[in-house]
């Protein structure tokens, strides 16, 4: 039902918007994904920019022209995969999962142990790197600048059983690449909808940063490492999470129980004030502002959790309008998505995409 009244509502919208074109309008009996655009200047009202055929999730590409789609078939409990244009308005499917370049609208595909460059315009692919049949590419992330990239490998077991798993950097020009680390990694590795990440690139391109088990007297511990690309060093932090900083490095995000701390290069510490902590922050790509998930608890018996997309900078917050008829599934059952910031960093899109629904929890990959 209310799926239903955010669809009509949408339909009133659009009547109300002049010179809009939107791809595929449904009959109203179907759900949509809408994709809505959040204007940080809050006298400017949120706006629908997109209606499509039912989506399970959503990656905007940093020119704001091509949206990544994936889409779960109920019958068969498999993934495929599409590149939506939204200037010719049309889907194209693609051969696999991936990620946007940071900078450019360009895509690059996982498909089973292969990575390859994806160009939607032209529609090409381009085979960046393959590993050792048998062997499986775990994730991957390409560095700021767009010069290297770094991914993850499965590598067997060692003497006691435990996986092991190899880090890699590539060099994008010459697709030199070079073995980083071998290490344990204890933990199973889940499908993208537990919202885990796996790599962070500081925004300089000049460190990297991974989980890796370490011994700590009879016990694993997860901790991170940090791989200083111009001598070639590996370090041990005592972070227990990756750092996240503001793309020109000036702020550092940091936490205190509940509350989010901003701390500048001098040292000064800005409390954001109770309650402002959140989870898998974005970076406006210029500025200081980042838009995050907040969890506000269960709704009552059961897994579901009523979740908030909220934007923040120095001076003010904000949720995103009507986020509350949203619920989140243990971060797998998508409704309401944060899928992408505008190029100006003036605005920011979330994409109101179809659950996934709960019995499908145990059959994911």
């Amino acid at each position: 039902m209310k799926r239903l009244l955010i669809y009509f509502a949408s339909i009133i919208i659009l009547s109300l918007l002049p010179g809009k074109s939107f791809a595929h309008q449904p009959p109203l009996e179907q759900p949509r994904t809408l994709i809505y655009q959040i204007f940080t200047d809050r006298n400017k009202p949120m706006q629908i920019v997109g209606d499509l055929t039912p989506m399970h999730w959503a990656a905007l590409s940093p020119g704001e022209r091509f949206l990544y789609t994936e889409r779960l078939n109920e019958q068969t409990q498999q993934f495929s995969y599409y590149v939506f244009d939204f200037v010719q308005k049309q889907f194209t499917r693609i051969t696999g999962e991936g990620k946007w370049f940071p900078r450019q609208d360009r895509f690059i595909i996982k498909k089973g142990n292969v990575l390859a460059s994806y160009d939607p315009i032209a529609k090409t692919e381009t085979v960046l790197l393959e590993v050792e049949q048998g062997r499986q590419i775990i994730d991957f992330a390409v560095a700021p600048d767009e010069k290297r990239l770094a991914y993850l490998a499965t590598a067997g077991k060692d003497a006691e059983g435990k996986a092991l798993v190899q880090l890699y950097v590539q060099n994008l020009s010459s697709l030199e690449q070079t073995l980083v680390d071998t290490f344990t990694d204890t933990r199973p590795w889940t499908s993208k909808y537990h919202n885990r990440e796996n790599l962070y690139w500081l925004p300089t391109s000049g460190k990297l940063f991974y989980f890796a088990d370490q011994i700590m007297g009879e016990k694993r511990a997860h901790k991170v490492k940090q791989w200083d690309r111009e001598s070639g060093e590996i370090f041990l932090t005592a972070f227990p999470q990756f750092p996240s900083y503001s793309p020109d490095m000036e702020i550092q995000v940091g936490f205190k129980d509940n509350v989010m701390l901003w701390k500048d290069p001098t040292g000064q510490t800005i409390s954001l004030g109770e309650g402002s902590r959140m989870q898998t922050i974005q970076w406006a790509p210029a500025g200081h502002a980042v838009v995050g998930i907040q969890g506000f608890g269960a709704l009552a018996a059961g897994w579901d959790e009523k979740i908030g997309i909220r934007y923040q900078d120095a001076a003010k917050h904000f949720y995103m309008p009507g986020i509350y008829e949203g619920t989140d599934f243990r971060k797998l059952q998508d409704n309401f998505r944060f899928i992408g910031w505008a190029k100006d960093g003036k605005s920011f899109y979330v994409a109101d995409l179809a659950p996934i629904p709960g019995e499908w929890y145990h059959r994911l990959p």
